[in-house]
């Protein structure tokens, strides 16, 4: 921005603004959209519970020697991992 603002302008410089500036409008669209989402969560009733017991047997399969049941345990815990990009200013 300060070579822009000292007249050292190249075209390619604008092209890539526009381009940025249009990847964190689709961005901020995004994260629009899946604050929208998670609004609507649902659950079932007693997922505290079920949550609850999957961490102690976890714990006690940590303890022990069978650390791939763990991985397993673990694994039925995790639906999916959401990776989002931090935007800045935000």
């Amino acid at each position: 921005m300060h070579a822009i603002e000292d007249g050292l302008y190249e075209p390619s410089v604008n092209e890539r603004l526009k381009t940025l500036q249009a990847e964190k409008a689709s961005l901020a669209e995004t994260e629009e959209d899946a604050s929208a989402e998670e609004l609507n969560i649902v659950s079932h009733p007693n997922i505290g519970q079920l949550y609850r017991r999957k961490v102690e047997e976890l714990e006690s399969v940590l303890t022990g020697p069978a650390a791939t049941q763990a991985i397993d345990l673990i694994r039925s815990m995790i639906e999916r991992v959401v990776l989002r990009p931090k935007v800045p200013g935000k």
